[in-house]
């Protein structure tokens, strides 16, 4: 059941809020990621945003972050911090049954995470510290990053090439012309700090970057091409740059021409064949040092999923202008980034809340313009109230107005996911989505938390959205005495 809710009561609680939900922060943070009028990622310079795992880090030197431009047209754009977005399905992923590996996760179960609300963290103004000459990035000639346009497992599923020994880091053991040698020294890419491998001394960078490990089988199941081209160019399976021209020649290479690694023959998708599941393109992404091209790469992944992407895992329909159908679909890129970097709550901007991509479904079509937390259904307002527990429990975020620009603080902003109709080259009707970052007031189920707008001052002009204890919801009224009168015998 969604709560009924008016523009006065969204708006206009008490402190009240600007009319499009502004602070100074979301404007500055709608400004980095703001699409450019002079081509491709020429407007802001991006954000990272990253869901926290709350996990040890191992050996892991780098985590999987996300990197935002509203030059980016995909929904979803967020792992998921509730539920399996391997679901729904129908247990069938095209090529066979996924029981034995893949499970629903608690609480959105078998119906994936797709009207639930994700926490994560942003990092926008700091981003000068997480990058080489930042302020340079959107220049041709800039490439110190690694950069995945699509899930890649980077920071635990990837193998970094060795030139001086010819041979493979991989999770667990050393590769070498196909031979396996296990050696829990060896940690794989993850392991080495973050960075393009090319740009220093070998060990020094290639945090997340190489090619695609799969752990049962203990090898390589980075895809190929039988073209003429292939989709990487090097052994640390970077990006084949030939395509740079035009990404969507990549994609229609992977579409066409795309050939597995022996052992995996299994994998019978594509190439003439059947399409293949959301998962597949894991094994075939490869990175770029840069920004610019991911977003290129990465849209038209997205604008050609219907000729590569079975829509399996998860169950979708694409065909459809139900925004409940067309947010199902993995739409974020994954960058490996410094895991002290962003596990420092100094380099913070806020905590985020993604709501689902056009969650409102206005009868008007608005497609999630308008869109705003009161819309979640009763059980997803019930998990935020959990999430946001656990991040103050765990120290990353606090609670009160006195701490909006502490870091951990209780900043906090809500982002909405919206779609921009156009129609496509076969006259069927698409939408581009874009992200806006936003206040809105907002109290939990329980009366746990409230999000809050503050009054306006010297350091926040149009004040400033937090996290605040909210008012508990009132007990049940009690039940009135009973009049019954026992019968008497006579």
């Amino acid at each position: 059941m969604k709560s009924t809710y008016t523009a006065a009561t969204l708006l206009c609680a008490k402190p009240c809020l600007a009319e499009n939900g502004a602070t100074d922060l979301t404007d500055a943070l709608n400004q980095m990621i703001s699409s450019g009028s002079n081509g491709v990622y020429s407007g802001g310079s991006g954000v990272m945003v990253r869901a926290e795992d709350f996990e040890d880090a191992g050996n892991s030197q780098v985590v999987a972050s996300t990197f935002w431009s509203n030059d980016l047209y995909m929904p979803s754009q967020f792992y998921p911090t509730a539920g399996n977005p391997w679901f729904p399905n129908e247990n069938w992923d095209g090529f066979g049954t996924i029981t034995d590996w893949m499970t629903p996760d608690e609480p959105a179960g078998a119906d994936g995470p797709w009207t639930y609300a994700a926490l994560g963290v942003v990092v926008g103004s700091g981003m000068s510290g997480l990058y080489p000459e930042f302020e340079n990035i959107q220049k041709d000639d800039w490439g110190w990053g690694v950069f995945y346009a699509t899930d890649s497992n980077a920071a635990d599923k990837r193998c970094h090439w060795w030139d001086d020994n010819q041979g493979y880091d991989c999770p667990g053991g050393w590769l070498k012309d196909g031979s396996f040698m296990p050696n829990d020294d060896f940690q794989g890419a993850g392991s080495f700090p973050m960075g393009n491998p090319e740009s220093g001394s070998p060990g020094q960078f290639g945090g997340g970057a190489g090619c695609h490990f799969e752990t049962g089988a203990q090898n390589i199941d980075q895809q190929d091409s039988d073209d003429s081209e292939n989709l990487v160019q090097t052994y640390q399976c970077e990006c084949n740059y030939n395509f740079k021209a035009d990404w969507s020649d990549w994609v229609w290479n992977f579409i066409n021409s795309a050939k597995q690694k022996p052992g995996f023959e299994d994998r019978h998708w594509l190439h003439g064949g059947d399409k293949a599941p959301q998962w597949g393109m894991d094994s075939a992404i490869c990175w770029v040092n840069n920004p610019r091209d991911m977003i290129q790469i990465q849209n038209q992944i997205y604008w050609l999923r219907s000729f590569w992407n079975n829509a399996l895992i998860p169950k979708a329909d694409w065909s459809s202008s139900d925004p409940s159908e067309l947010r199902k679909y993995w739409g974020w890129n994954e960058v490996p980034a410094s895991r002290e970097f962003m596990d420092n709550p100094m380099n913070w901007d806020t905590i985020m809340i993604k709501l689902p991509a056009a969650v409102c479904n206005n009868a008007d079509g608005d497609m999630g313009k308008t869109d705003m937390p009161q819309c979640l259904g009763d059980k997803e307002a019930v998990q935020l109230e959990l999430d946001l527990d656990q991040y103050v429990s765990k120290q990353k975020l606090q609670v009160g107005v006195q701490y909006i620009d502490a870091r951990p603080g209780s900043s906090i902003v809500f982002v909405r996911e919206y779609g921009n109709p156009y129609t496509d080259g076969a006259g069927q009707q698409q939408f581009n989505w874009q992200r806006e970052f936003f206040c809105a007031n907002w109290q939990s189920p329980s009366g746990m938390y409230a999000i809050l707008h503050s009054d306006p001052d010297t350091a926040h002009p149009t004040g400033a959205c937090y996290l605040e204890r909210g008012t508990p919801a009132p007990s049940p009224a009690p039940s009135p005495p009973s009049t019954t009168i026992a019968a008497t015998a006579v």
